[in-house]
């Protein structure tokens, strides 16, 4: 009896200590993704970055309303846009805004600042 009393004394510390995980790293890294807006109302979402010619099978997605807010994950330069050749990706709604219209939350002019390339 004071055989197992004794293994089991031996192996709950044993089996407890392996079941608590592990601390998280010191340093995260910084999320991509950032929350932005539009700067005017119906602004289009395109399945492909750039203005599409004919046949290109460029098409759009959605309009975008400036109460809208959605995560910008990365960015892409294509073709331009009234001069803007950056392109948002917005993973949530799988669609590319020009740069030229997207805004942080809080207004600031760009939303493109510390957002990776894709």
């Amino acid at each position: 009896m004071k055989f197992i009393s004794l293994s089991v004394l031996f192996f709950v510390p044993f089996i407890l200590s392996s079941a608590i995980p592990e601390a998280a790293p010191a340093t995260l890294e910084k999320r991509a993704d950032k929350v932005c807006k539009v700067a005017a109302d119906a602004t289009p979402c395109y399945r492909l970055p750039g203005i599409g010619r004919a046949g290109s099978g460029q098409q759009k997605l959605r309009d975008i309303i400036t109460s809208d807010r959605f995560g910008v994950n990365c960015r892409v330069t294509a073709s331009a846009f009234n001069g803007d050749t950056t392109w948002d990706w917005i993973p949530g709604w799988g669609c590319w805004v020009s740069s030229y219209y997207t805004r942080t939350a809080d207004s600031t002019p760009t939303c493109e600042t510390n957002v990776l390339l894709c």
